[in-house]
């Protein structure tokens, strides 16, 4: 199989797993052994086509996809009656 079509096959895969799959899943989904995959993986990394992401056996993650992300923002209101922001967390 060509660079090309391994690089094609990838993000295929990856965008049936949504978008986002841990590297053992998708490892096993192209058939790959592990250095095959790393390999692979670098390669699309350089490019640009992918990004690393968290997770246990650690993920990867189409870039220029949206991921929805909780936000908490905590307001308080000062002694003039005006609204400011105290703090943020995200996840």
């Amino acid at each position: 199989m060509t660079t090309e079509a391994l690089h094609d096959r990838f993000l295929g895969i990856l965008q049936e797993l949504g978008g986002q799959a841990g590297n053992g899943k998708l490892r096993e989904k192209l058939g790959l052994d592990e250095n095959s995959y790393t390999a692979l993986r670098a390669e699309m990394l350089a490019q640009g086509l992918i990004s690393l992401d968290r997770g246990r056996g650690g993920s990867v993650v189409l870039v220029g996809r949206i991921v929805p992300v909780a936000v908490t923002i905590a307001v308080g209101v000062n002694s003039d009656g005006r609204r400011e922001v105290l703090g943020m967390a995200i996840g």
